[in-house]
């Protein structure tokens, strides 16, 4: 096949910042001739996105497409890869390809997108760069684009931790659909047994009972080939966000509960709000000191189970709106002094309090022995999801991200409210 000269970057022989730049591996003589994977680089144009830590390190043809720095760059990074062969460098940058293409094929391909060079002279102008990203864009490159949006969305999601997991359950379901949340609660002792006499069978009791349903939430966004050609790597990142706007939802929509009933909490399987005087987890309002946290405390100790049993329950998180936090943290430093490690408490400041009130505060048991909250997912949908496809008529790209979850009060036994000053 014929030899066709083409400059392709002015300065840089190899299609970007990716292949020269000196803080990444020199490419093998092999590497040059072969393709990029998309894996890889979907891996790279989202660290051009802002991705940096969520999918771990970045190596090889990774590290080198995030290396073009910009996605015009990179998308002539793969196309240089992924369909020519590249043959000798020349001096002051000029590259010699033996395009796999025919000359024509490879001239009409960028004329359809507006780019009207001549093949041997393409520049490095912003215009030509985004024309060749278009051209390289009507190819497997789409794939490749939904391919990152996918991982933007996984990276988002794992950006961000819920507070609410620092004192709520986790659980799986099968279905969408109710889900009651009568928990078990843990035996308060065994008895002693005589000698010579069988065991003594105990039965578990079930606490107050309530419920909540599985609801599915989404949310879908239009990607379109000019925002790419204006934005770059920046029209990518709405992807991120979405994910991160659905594991926020679960924070939103766990500390939404504490809102209900003028701000006492759900209606338990009882008839009463979650914080209740007949549930004996309701304090009179005062600010929140050590006393009055010890105070709290005292009244975990006190719960009893069902049976009328004391379930010494200790507190392992003091959970407070925002407006509180330099002051809880002042309360737990004493506190904690005098604790052993494995049983200081925790603090957990979540600014959606806030706009309930800001000086109720909260103390709560541990979850692994005295599960109070319990949000459930799907099995196998514990990460939101993410989709996308091609749409025929605008050549944009369309993408969802849904997730599916629920929550609810397991039990009031493990959590105390005092409403504040």
């Amino acid at each position: 096949m014929k030899k066709r000269l083409i400059n392709l970057a002015g300065r840089q022989a190899l299609g970007g910042a990716g292949e020269s730049d000196p803080s990444l591996p020199p490419a093998r003589a092999c590497d040059v001739h072969r393709p990029i994977s998309r894996r890889d680089l979907a891996r790279g144009l989202a660290a051009l996105a802002g991705v940096t830590t969520e999918l771990g390190p970045l190596t090889g043809d990774a590290a080198r497409v995030a290396a073009c720095g910009t996605l015009a760059g990179a998308a002539r990074l793969w196309f240089g890869r992924s369909f020519c062969r590249w043959g000798d460098v020349a001096p002051r940058g000029r590259v010699i390809l033996e395009s796999c293409f025919s000359a024509n094929h490879f001239r009409d391909l960028l004329s359809s997108q507006g780019v009207t060079a001549e093949i041997g002279n393409i520049g490095h102008t912003r215009r030509d760069y985004h024309g060749l990203f278009l051209a390289a864009g009507t190819t497997e490159f789409a794939a490749v684009l939904e391919d990152t949006l996918n991982l933007l969305a996984l990276a988002g999601s794992r950006a961000v931790t819920p507070s609410w997991t620092g004192w709520g359950t986790a659980a799986e379901v099968d279905r969408l659909d109710e889900v009651t949340t009568a928990w078990l609660v843990p035996f308060a002792s065994i008895p002693e047994r005589p000698e010579g006499q069988g065991v003594e069978y105990q039965t578990g009791a079930r606490d107050v009972a309530g419920s909540f349903y599985i609801k599915d939430y989404a949310s879908a966004w239009r990607l379109t080939k000019w925002a790419l050609a204006q934005d770059g790597a920046d029209a990518l990142v709405p992807a991120r966000q979405l994910g991160m706007a659905a594991v926020d939802t679960e924070d939103g929509k766990v500390y939404a509960l504490f809102s209900e009933n003028s701000g006492y909490g759900p209606t338990m399987g009882d008839g009463a709000a979650l914080f209740h005087a007949n549930h004996s987890n309701l304090l009179t309002g005062h600010g929140l000191t050590v006393a009055y946290f010890d105070e709290a405390r005292n009244l975990l100790a006190e719960q009893t189970d069902p049976a009328g049993n004391r379930l010494h329950l200790k507190a392992r998180t003091l959970l407070v709106p925002l407006a509180l936090a330099s002051q809880a943290s002042e309360v737990l430093d004493k506190v904690n002094a005098a604790l052993p490690e494995n049983e200081k408490i925790d603090l957990v400041a979540e600014p959606r309090l806030d706009e309930i009130s800001e000086s109720a505060w909260y103390a709560m048991a541990d979850n692994t022995r005295h599960p109070v909250l319990v949000v459930a997912f799907l099995k196998g949908g514990r990460q939101p999801a993410s989709d996308s496809k091609r749409d025929f008529d605008s050549g944009d790209i369309l993408f969802k991200v849904e997730h599916a979850f629920g929550c609810g009060f397991a039990s009031y036994r493990g959590i105390v409210m005092n409403p504040g000053a």
